[in-house]
């Protein structure tokens, strides 16, 4: 008897996991609805495709294949993230769904239904494993620059190699990158 024994192994693996350690030392918080215009901006919106777990990236790239300019992140490929009791979701805040919303793009909110969450954000993919993140979340902004960089230690947990906008000490806010 022969068994085959497949040489290549495709294997998706949910990265909320290494979220643990940034959600033991953080706490839950309720979404800032100051700037809420719509009814539809506390619709949970999971359930549609184009919503996804963030899932660990497959290789970290090496440190020389780091991206030097971030001044060119096109609106029409960002991605919000957010961070669950459970789970971290991502999905294009211009994409499908976010379109058919009042708002004509998602809301952190979206991704709760305006239940609690930790924080979110904005992502945007060089590739497979690099990206550019920051705590650009008017909902669920990360509250201090420790845990902005909890959160990022996190994604490289993931497997990603993290380009972070950091945080700006003049706002005492997380920093956001220019985007075209």
């Amino acid at each position: 008897m022969t068994h085959h024994i497949p040489t290549e192994l495709n294997v998706t693996i949910l990265a909320s996991p290494r979220f643990d350690t940034y959600r033991e030392a953080f706490t839950l918080q309720p979404p800032d609805l100051s700037r809420k215009r719509y009814d539809d901006e506390l619709t949970n919106l999971t359930h549609l495709p184009c919503f996804s777990d963030l899932l660990e990236a497959s290789t970290p790239l090496p440190e020389a294949s780091y991206a030097t300019d971030v001044e060119q992140l096109p609106e029409e490929q960002k991605y919000l993230w957010v961070i669950g009791g459970d789970y971290v979701k991502i999905a294009q805040e211009y994409g499908d769904a976010g379109k058919n919303t009042q708002r004509e793009r998602l809301s952190h909110s979206n991704f709760t239904g305006g239940k609690d969450a930790f924080a979110g954000g904005e992502l945007w993919f060089s590739d497979s494993n690099y990206i550019c993140i920051n705590g650009g979340s008017s909902r669920y902004t990360p509250r201090s620059e420790q845990e902005l960089e909890t959160i990022v230690d996190s994604f490289r947990e993931s497997g990603y190699v993290v380009q972070s906008a950091g945080w700006d000490n003049g706002t005492n806010a997380p920093a956001r990158f220019r985007r075209i």
